[in-house]
């Protein structure tokens, strides 16, 4: 740490964090995206869910996908979301959807962010737009290629890149 920028190094090289401490209040600048961290006094329990960085299981770590993709004849549906659980405790999400139609068509785009945390049960997540929620999330392989998939609220995701299942 030197003035007002926090460095992390390690063999592949470092990253500067600049950061402002402001009573009980640690802004710290991520990837272009502001991470707030709270001091929590003893005793006061910390409310909703504390987020703590680096307690995620590391393989959740990475980009994790949702696409569906729906013909009628006369029209149809494409809809891809993903997020990427940073192990900082980080996490960014894009969401993008296409319809046609006989008559119109349309297009939508959505990205969010913020910090999450998991105790392996469930996802707990601090949106920037969204606010606190929790996700019961499980850990199964894909039945028809065997890649790890994240149900997360229902919802299978799967592995962006190679890894070994489940």
């Amino acid at each position: 740490m030197k003035g007002n920028i926090i460095t992390l190094a390690d063999s592949e090289g470092s990253m500067q964090f600049p950061f402002q401490l402001s009573g009980d209040s640690l802004n710290v600048m991520v990837n272009g995206e502001l991470v707030v961290y709270k001091r929590i006094g003893e005793g006061s329990g910390p409310g909703p869910r504390a987020v703590t960085a680096g307690a995620n299981p590391p393989e959740l770590f990475g980009k994790w996908c949702y696409m569906s993709n729906v013909n009628t004849g006369s029209g149809g549906r494409i809809s891809n979301r993903c997020f990427t659980l940073y192990e900082n405790g980080t996490y960014e999400y894009y969401n993008e959807t296409s319809s046609s139609g006989p008559v119109a068509s349309s297009g939508s785009q959505e990205s969010d962010g913020g910090t999450w945390d998991c105790d392996g049960n469930n996802d707990y997540e601090d949106s920037r737009t969204l606010g606190s929620e929790t996700y019961p999330l499980e850990k199964r392989n894909h039945p028809k290629t065997g890649d790890p998939m994240l149900v997360l609220d229902a919802d299978a995701y799967v592995t962006y890149s190679p890894r070994t299942p489940w």
